[in-house]
């Protein structure tokens, strides 16, 4: 999904993309999202309960907002899908 979203916007602008992981335990997807950070993503790690979510997607948005035309909040972890 970070591709098809870089697509989006037009390239390889990884610095563009912020990422929050909240609550997230799969060892895999550790290893992804350090391995995205190296690559300019803004990975955030976010360890609250379910409903503090709202209040810390707003924290995370109040930091981009202002050098930000936009904001998309995707929650994608629903999308995910494995296929053998």
């Amino acid at each position: 999904w970070i591709r098809h979203y870089l697509n989006l916007i037009g390239g390889d602008c990884y610095d563009c993309l912020v990422v929050i992981d909240h609550a997230g335990q799969d060892p895999t997807t550790a290893v992804l999202l350090e391995r995205l950070g190296r690559m300019g993503v803004h990975v955030w790690r976010c360890n609250g309960i379910f409903k503090d979510k709202e209040r810390m997607w707003n924290q995370v948005i109040d930091v981009y907002k202002n050098e930000s035309d936009f904001v998309f909040p995707l929650d994608v972890d629903e999308w995910i899908i494995l296929i053998n």
